[in-house]
């Protein structure tokens, strides 16, 4: 058991070590870390999803975003924000919706220092793909609950809800075309939905971290054998305009693969997908629906090794 859900799973059933810091309950886990005080979960919601949804809801119902003390704090807010993102992890969408709706409410009602701190930390830990908690479907709900509190960030959470939407996960990935380096035209949507799990980078040829995911997935036997076992497709396209670049530096990518240009303009400008760095990826499964997006770290390899 990780120390992290250890100390969840102290605070939501310890009643000891509880200490008042103005209105916002604290307990102290086994290592002397100060963490919200979690509500008792009742006996009857006896599964992972249950309890982590009950804990989820009510998770913040001890903080006092009044307290400046602790918002300002924060090593305090980063350790209960990542706790928060633990459970929500594990409840269902509707109750993510709910929780941070919740959360945002309180912080908000309080000042906006807390609602800031709130969705800065929401930034942080959610938004940035090289974050250990990089998940954009959690992010979504800060995002739509910043779009409606109609304030100067307003205009900003628009537009990042809106580049998220496109492409999520759990949706088709838009179609595309682009010529392959033997000159052909070939489309993504030929590629996908026919039982084959695909993983779709866009790269570019003067990108260090690209050439790194290549070289990761071609010499990792256990991806390459599902590969040449038919069990999985690799198609990597460079959504730019330098053609010359291109063609000579694809040489370098495993000949097996689909290997692509399409003009900038169509993937980018037009909007058919958001590419705010490269490698980009997206793990499309057999039915043809996205599963993973924008990582290219081991949660990438884990869910190749698992397919």
């Amino acid at each position: 058991m990780n120390s992290l859900f250890k100390s969840i799973l102290f605070a939501v059933l310890s009643s000891a070590g509880m200490a008042g810091y103005a209105q916002t309950k604290i307990v102290i886990d086994g290592e002397g870390n100060r963490m919200l005080q979690m509500p008792a979960v009742p006996a009857t919601l006896t599964t992972p999803h249950e309890r982590a949804s009950y804990v989820a809801e009510r998770f913040w119902d001890n903080m006092d975003f009044n307290d400046s003390v602790f918002v300002s704090d924060r090593p305090f807010m980063e350790q209960q924000f990542a706790n928060f993102v633990f459970m929500l992890s594990l409840s269902s969408d509707s109750v993510c919706d709910l929780s941070v709706n919740k959360c945002l409410d309180a912080a908000a009602a309080a000042s906006g220092k807390a609602y800031d701190t709130v969705l800065t930390l929401a930034d942080d830990y959610l938004a940035k793909p090289w974050s250990p908690s990089y998940n954009e479907s959690l992010y979504i709900p800060f995002m739509a609950y910043a779009v409606r509190h109609n304030d100067d960030f307003s205009v900003v959470a628009q537009s990042r809800y809106d580049d998220m939407m496109k492409n999520r996960v759990g949706s088709t990935p838009a179609d595309f075309s682009f010529t392959t380096r033997d000159g052909k035209t070939q489309r993504l949507s030929e590629l996908t939905g026919n039982g084959t799990p695909l993983l779709l980078i866009f790269y570019d040829p003067a990108c260090d971290d690209c050439h790194e995911l290549i070289r990761r997935l071609t010499t990792d036997r256990d991806i390459s054998r599902k590969f040449s076992d038919g069990k999985l497709k690799v198609v990597a396209v460079y959504a730019g305009d330098d053609e010359q670049q291109w063609r000579s530096d694809f040489s370098s990518i495993n000949p097996l693969w689909t290997v692509g240009i399409a003009p900038l303009e169509m993937i980018d400008e037009d909007e058919l997908y958001i590419i705010p760095f490269t490698p980009s990826t997206y793990l499309v499964d057999g039915a043809g629906k996205i599963v993973l997006k924008n990582v290219y770290d081991d949660r990438l390899f884990d869910a190749l090794h698992q397919l």
